[in-house]
């Protein structure tokens, strides 16, 4: 990627002799990538514990009614910036963000509000398991929201579970202004806390607010069986991409983050060590800081229009 874009031709004759002076004093030779297949006997013996049982068509349904809940009749304002498509082909990862920048409240509901399932939106509609996943906000700037941790409870019936294995400590206020299950734990700038829970990332603290995705793994497997573990992540990376679309819909960038300590916000939330609620992904929504030095194509722009 050196010198890509209209800046290319701005580096000099001189740089690219000394590229060219590394390249030939290169000495050695690169080992080969190994042709033998590694077996790891771990991965053998687990594969057939998580191996999942045909499931009725009746049982499908049941589960996907339950995402059915008291905000089924929510409505939240959809952004006409652009259509569908458009950011479908416009979704790029933010590499860094601009520290300072906020989202208005609105875009803010509007994306948790669309996070919820209710049985009848997508992408949810085409998920036929029933809600875990509820969101632990790092609200860093939304307009006219006090900075702290937030949870979103997307499974209201695993409310009572969640805050009874929390820290005694936190709020628990519902939002006033809100018509979601989103409720102040604590009010605090936790800004390099987002960053060091991230694997010291500054991208999660120099957004607008970043994510972190909880589910009570221990109830979920013990009802679905140990092959549940797959769909949580299948539920998490489903809003991860909704929050992909939507932010890119709100004028901003995200980015999923697969590099985090789920210990350390574990720890922080004052759940058990080794307890039955667990941290699956990551994600950070802000505004993006460009890199003038990469040129971003279009997507697919390397297929022809017929192949489109």
């Amino acid at each position: 990627m050196l010198g890509a874009g209209a800046n290319s031709q701005a580096i000099d004759a001189c740089f690219w002799q000394r590229v060219l002076a590394g390249i030939s004093a290169w000495q050695g030779e690169a080992n080969l990538i190994s042709q033998e297949h590694a077996y790891w006997p771990q991965i053998a013996n687990v594969l057939p514990a998580i191996e999942k049982k045909n499931t009725l068509a009746s049982v499908f349904n049941s589960q996907a009614d339950k995402n059915t809940n008291t905000l089924s009749n929510y409505v939240p304002e959809y952004s006409e910036s652009c259509s569908t498509v458009e950011l479908i082909s416009k979704r790029r990862s933010a590499q860094r963000m601009e520290l300072g920048e906020g989202i208005s409240k609105g875009d803010f509901y509007r994306m948790l509000a669309l996070a919820v399932p209710t049985g009848n939106r997508v992408p949810f509609d085409a998920f036929p398991y029933s809600c875990a996943v509820n969101l632990l906000l790092f609200v860093h700037k939304v307009e006219g929201l006090p900075a702290g941790l937030y949870t979103l409870i997307r499974n209201v019936d695993s409310f009572d579970a969640f805050k009874e294995a929390c820290n005694k400590t936190f709020f628990w206020q519902p939002v006033q202004d809100c018509d979601l299950p989103l409720y102040c734990l604590e009010l605090s700038d936790l800004r390099k806390t987002a960053s060091a829970l991230s694997c010291y990332q500054a991208i999660a603290g120099h957004s607008a607010f970043s994510v972190a995705m909880i589910a009570n793994i221990q109830t979920i497997m013990t009802e679905d069986g140990a092959w549940a573990y797959r769909r949580l992540f299948w539920e998490a990376g489903l809003i991860g991409q909704l929050l992909y679309l939507e932010a890119l819909a709100s004028g901003l960038s995200g980015t999923g983050i697969g590099c985090y300590f789920d210990d350390a916000v574990h720890k922080l939330l004052g759940l058990a060590n080794e307890g039955d609620w667990q941290s699956l992904y990551h994600f950070t929504v802000g505004k993006a800081r460009e890199d003038n030095r990469l040129t971003t194509y279009g997507a697919y722009s390397h297929l022809s229009e017929t192949e489109c």
